[in-house]
């Protein structure tokens, strides 16, 4: 009985064009998994214990699961109340992290607020950051890294 009812639900979800679905869907096939390094933070950035918003340029250094072609990647990180803020680690540009990233749709307004400045995390390598308003934008939650041990 509970495997026609299931049957008749997954039969019936396409046919009735429930967003919830499609949109679940959706944002599973947006999802990539790459190992990173943080080449640039908003200038209003706060390193603390309060987690607080911060946009980041990310350049990608492998491609663990990812469709995504792009070298640098603009990435927003907003943790709701009670979530853990980014380590002070990650602000060093030597550091490399395994990030978990959801691509961001067109109704996310994260990204499209303007960044006043940028800060680079190792300014004397001369790196300029890329036309952060030309980078594809993601999504990062407070579970989306962690560091990254080379496994050699």
């Amino acid at each position: 009985m509970l495997r026609k009812l299931l049957t008749g639900i997954l039969f019936l979800l396409p046919v009735c064009g429930c967003s919830y679905w499609e949109s679940f869907a959706q944002s599973e096939k947006k999802q990539i998994k790459i190992v990173g390094q943080v080449i640039a933070i908003d200038d209003s950035v706060s390193v603390s214990s309060m987690p607080v918003s911060h946009d980041l340029v990310i350049k990608v250094v492998t491609r663990i699961e990812d469709d995504e072609q792009a070298t640098y990647l603009k990435v927003v990180y907003q943790p709701l109340h009670g979530q853990k803020g980014l380590p002070k680690e990650m602000w060093s540009s030597q550091s490399r992290w395994v990030f978990t990233l959801q691509k961001a749709t067109d109704e996310d307004e994260s990204c499209k607020e303007p960044v006043r400045g940028w800060i680079r995390t190792k300014p004397e390598t001369g790196q300029d950051v890329p036309d952060v308003e030309k980078l594809p934008c993601y999504l990062l939650g407070a579970d989306g890294f962690q560091p990254y041990k080379n496994r050699r």
